[in-house]
């Protein structure tokens, strides 16, 4: 039986060190959040590995729903975030409409 597979790319980059830092402390995260869902503490040698393009796919996902925020606010996703970030855009919880 066939499995479906998303295809894949692979290419070779490079990182400025911060940037590759903040890549390494990202997927951190996502392997304790990974382990925890799991059971499994972080030492035991059966825990579910979170690779680089795992971490790299996870950042992409964000930045794409982030940049359709931005569009949807007439901002390129470079000012929205900056200016999320500055504090000069809040986000807030969607108003109910009954």
């Amino acid at each position: 039986m066939a499995q479906h597979l998303t295809p894949r790319v692979i290419r070779a980059y490079s990182l400025p060190v911060e940037q590759f830092d903040h890549l390494k402390n990202y997927q951190r995260s996502l392997q304790f959040a990974a382990d925890a869902e799991a059971g499994t503490p972080a030492c035991e040698g059966d825990a579910h590995w979170i690779t680089n393009s795992q971490t790299l796919a996870h950042i992409l996902h964000h930045h794409g729903l982030l940049a359709t925020v931005a569009v949807r606010s007439d901002m390129h996703i470079g000012p929205f975030v900056s200016a999320l970030y500055m504090g000069d855009l809040v986000a807030g919880q969607p108003e109910v409409q009954s």
